[in-house]
């Protein structure tokens, strides 16, 4: 079935395509300034199909309000998604899975770099947390505290502050967090914020290659066709 449009034939630029279009006529109704005034008009509207066997997945975004369907589509070149209807308008597409085999291999290496290369991303930025176990400096400018070295020992949230179980203050937040730094020649561990030290040779903390690509072929096979396109990448 692949997945249809629906446009009004009337709409600015429209140009009809005889090969993917077909044309039928619909009857809109609508009140007037009065809540006892109907009026009616007919409309040309025209459905035209398109990636026919192309469509890997459907998918369904709640707002506060209204609802957005989309279709994953293959393009040819890259996975992208297509609105076929939404709750804020009266929207009559329709789309149903259909992928050819073809289609499925060419969109599965496409998601396999996809994966892989935000992959890569998110272990640079992994390889800068200030975890515990790792080598750390002061970012601090000036004071007791400034540019000391050493190996955190500790992390865990300010007890200073105060959290909110639904509020935007959480304790795992990095910004509500400290490291507790052990420093050569000091017996007592050093607290500094968080935020306030910087990791030490963090490419000693990147995956290899290897791994990358591995795990970019592990998370591919759950084939999870919507996974670019999803609010909050796990």
């Amino acid at each position: 079935m692949s997945v249809t449009l629906v446009y009004n034939a009337n709409t600015p630029g429209f140009v009809f395509n005889p090969n993917t279009d077909e044309g039928f006529l619909m009857t809109a109704r609508y009140w007037g300034k009065h809540e006892d005034e109907m009026s009616e008009e007919s409309r040309t509207m025209i459905a035209r199909t398109m990636f026919v066997g192309a469509v890997l997945d459907l998918q369904e975004e709640n707002g506060y309000d209204d609802s957005d369907f989309y279709a994953v589509v293959w393009d040819g070149e890259n996975i992208t998604r297509v609105e076929y209807g939404s709750t804020r308008h009266a929207g009559i597409g329709s789309a149903k899975v259909d992928a050819t085999t073809d289609t499925l291999i060419q969109a599965a290496n496409w998601l396999e770099e996809w994966n892989y290369n935000r992959q890569k991303e998110k272990s640079k930025v992994a390889a800068l947390d200030p975890v515990v176990g790792r080598l750390v400096r002061s970012t601090i400018a000036s004071g007791p505290k400034a540019g000391i070295e050493g190996m955190i020992k500790w992390r865990g949230a300010n007890k200073f502050r105060t959290y909110y179980a639904k509020g935007y203050n959480k304790p795992d937040d990095i910004n509500n967090q400290v490291v507790g730094i052990k420093v050569e020649g000091k017996e007592k561990l050093v607290f500094i914020n968080a935020t306030s030290v910087e990791v030490l040779n963090p490419e000693k903390y990147l995956p290899s290659e290897e791994d990358l690509r591995l795990k970019a072929k592990l998370i591919t096979r759950q084939r999870l066709w919507a996974q670019p396109f999803y609010r909050l990448y796990g």
